[in-house]
C-alpha cells in the first residue's frame, strides 16, 4: 500500500510529540508518567521487540542499527597511548569524525573523546556537548550516563550516534534537578544493590526520565537535519521509532528486582 509522504511525516511528528510530552513541561523536573499515558505507552510498545543485546543490533540487517565500522573494528579499541583521529561513514554522504586520546592511569587505561563532528556536503558541525563532562569510549556495547561521565561505544552505527544524544539528554535533565531528586534517581537506577521491587511512583519516574532523554535526542536529530546534517539518512521513520520503542520497553517491563535483570543487562541501552 502506498502512503502519501506528507501523511507519513505528520504521523511521525505526532509520535515524536507523544514521546516527548510527559517530561517537557517548562521549568519542571517531574518526570513521572501518569497512569493513562502509561497505559497508552504499553499499547504502543507492545509492537516493538524489546532490545536485549546491542551486539545483536549492530550485527543485524536494519540500516539504522547495523554497524558501519570497517571489518577490522574501531581503531580506538587497539591503538597505543596518545591521540588519534577516526572517521566513520554513516552513509548517504554523511560521516562522523573525531579525535580521542588513550590514557594509561594507575590500574586502568581509558580513552576520552576530545572532539566529534558531523561532516556532509563539504560542511561540518561539532556535536560535542558544551558541558565539560567527559565522554569515555568503552570496549563493550555499553552506553550510559552517571553524574560523573558518559560512557559510549563510539559511532558504530546511526543508532549509536542517536544514543549518545540520548545520554546527553540525561545530562541536561540531571542538571535541572535538586540534589534530593538526583539522589532519588541514583537509588532508582542502582541496579547492583537494589534488591527491592520499585514502587509505582519510582517506576513511573524512571520511564518518564528515559522518555525525556529520547525526546532530547530526537529533537537534536531533527535540528541537525534542518541544518543540513542528516546522520539518520536512509533510515525509515519506522526503523527509527521502532528501535527507540524497543529501547524503552525494558524500562516499562523492569520491576526493580535483581532477579529480573538478565545476565547481559549491562549491554542494554541505558540510563
Amino acid at each position: 500500500m502506498r502512503v502519501n509522504r506528507s501523511v507519513l511525516q505528520a504521523v511521525t511528528l505526532l509520535l515524536l510529540a507523544s514521546l516527548a510530552r510527559p517530561a517537557l513541561a517548562t521549568g519542571s523536573c517531574s518526570f513521572e508518567r501518569g497512569e493513562r499515558g502509561y497505559q497508552r505507552d504499553l499499547k504502543r510498545l507492545s509492537t516493538a521487540a524489546r532490545i536485549t543485546s546491542m551486539k545483536d543490533l549492530f550485527q543485524g540487517k536494519v540500516s539504522f542499527t547495523k554497524s558501519r565500522l570497517p571489518k577490522a573494528g574501531a581503531a580506538w579499541r587497539s591503538w597505543a597511548e596518545g591521540k588519534k583521529r577516526f572517521s566513520v561513514d554513516l552513509g548517504n554522504g554523511c560521516a562522523v569524525e573525531g579525535q580521542a586520546c588513550k590514557y594509561r592511569l594507575p590500574m586502568i587505561t581509558t580513552t576520552k573523546l576530545e572532539s566529534l563532528k558531523l561532516v556532509q556536503n563539504g560542511r561540518s558541525t561539532s556535536v560535542m556537548p558544551k558541558s565539560k563532562l567527559p565522554i569515555l569510549l568503552d570496549h563493550s556495547s555499553e552506553f550510559w550516563y552517571d553524574d560523573h561521565k558518559v560512557t559510549w561505544n563510539g559511532p558504530e552505527s546511526r543508532y549509536a550516534v542517536l544514543v549518545l544524544f540520548h545520554e546527553l539528554g540525561h545530562v541536561k535533565d540531571f542538571a535541572r534537578m535538586s540534589e534530593a531528586q538526583r539522589q532519588e534517581f541514583r537509588t532508582i537506577y542502582d541496579r547492583k544493590s537494589n534488591n527491592l521491587t520499585l514502587t509505582r511512583d519510582q517506576q513511573r519516574k524512571m520511564v518518564g526520565f528515559e522518555r525525556s532523554a529520547w525526546a532530547h535526542a530526537l529533537r537534536q536529530a531533527r535540528q541537525l537535519k534542518k541544518e543540513g546534517f542528516d546522520f539518520l539518512g536512509g533510515s525509515s521513520h519506522r526503523e527509527v521509532m521502532q528501535t527507540v520503542y524497543g529501547s524503552l520497553r525494558f524500562y516499562y517491563d523492569y520491576s526493580g528486582t535483581r532477579d529480573a535483570m538478565p545476565a547481559n543487562s549491562r549491554a542494554w541501552p541505558t540510563r
